[in-house]
């Protein structure tokens, strides 16, 4: 049954936040809360939807990498992509650094780090990746390149012009729903279109770290009791057990 928004009465448990044009926002969790209750009421009828929170998994700090990263290039790039030390505050500690010359060639032009050869695996079905990058405000592209089940590349959006200097945290949604899972990362780069390339840098080199997958959280199905009613019978069965109507 079809009723209007406006109809619905919204109870929130576990957290404070507001329902308003069929958007829920959530402004703060409450103290010891492990998961948020949505129950929406409808002239004495109720449903309930949970909301938990997601699980974060490290996929690579480049600590101990033991596979192989590459550098691929397009339309005449040089640059390389390695595993450096003294990147950050901890000096001990490793990133990925890529560096780029855009000065040769023709066209949209790319610099590649590849995981594996052809990409390294990925658990279950993430949502969202995050990722430390050390910019170099080069204006320049960065997209991250998926593989999913079927062979299919998905291409990610990290930054549309790397216009920092210094570590930045990124955190991007995958596009979940157009994958077929499992999938890979196959690989992290920076890219200059044909179109406005004097606009930005030729040259430079920027490093990852730290990345990590978002998942959603998974509720489990709460049990439920079966009623059974027989039609002019003054008792019913609940979960098996027979009650006096």
């Amino acid at each position: 049954m079809t009723v209007p928004a406006s109809s619905i009465k919204w109870e929130l448990r576990g957290f404070k936040g507001t329902i308003s044009d069929g958007t829920l926002t959530i402004n703060s969790i409450d103290e010891g809360a492990k998961a948020g209750y949505v129950i929406a009421r409808y002239d004495g009828f109720s449903s309930v939807a949970v909301l938990a929170a997601g699980a974060d998994k490290k996929f690579e700090d480049f600590e101990q990498t033991t596979y192989p990263i590459t550098f691929s290039n397009t339309n005449g790039v040089v640059g390389s992509a390695t595993l450096v030390a003294g990147l950050s505050e901890n000096a001990a500690s490793k990133a990925l650094q890529l560096t780029y010359d855009f000065t040769g060639g023709s066209g949209t032009k790319a610099a590649y780090a590849v995981f594996n050869t052809t990409g390294k695996a990925l658990e279950g079905k993430p949502s969202a990746i995050t990722l430390d990058v050390l910019g170099d405000n080069s204006l320049n592209w960065l997209r991250a390149e998926f593989i999913d089940n079927t062979g299919k590349a998905h291409l990610v959006t990290l930054a549309k012009q790397v216009d920092w200097t210094g570590w930045k945290q990124l955190k991007i949604n995958l596009p979940a729903d157009e994958m077929t899972y499992p999938v890979k990362l196959k690989r992290i780069y920076m890219a200059s279109l044909e179109d406005g390339q004097d606009e930005r840098a030729l040259a430079g080199s920027v490093a990852f770290d730290n990345i990590s997958f978002q998942y959603a959280a998974l509720v489990a199905e709460p049990p439920r009791t079966t009623i059974q009613l027989v039609v002019g019978s003054k008792s019913a069965k609940v979960g098996g057990v027979a009650m006096k109507l």
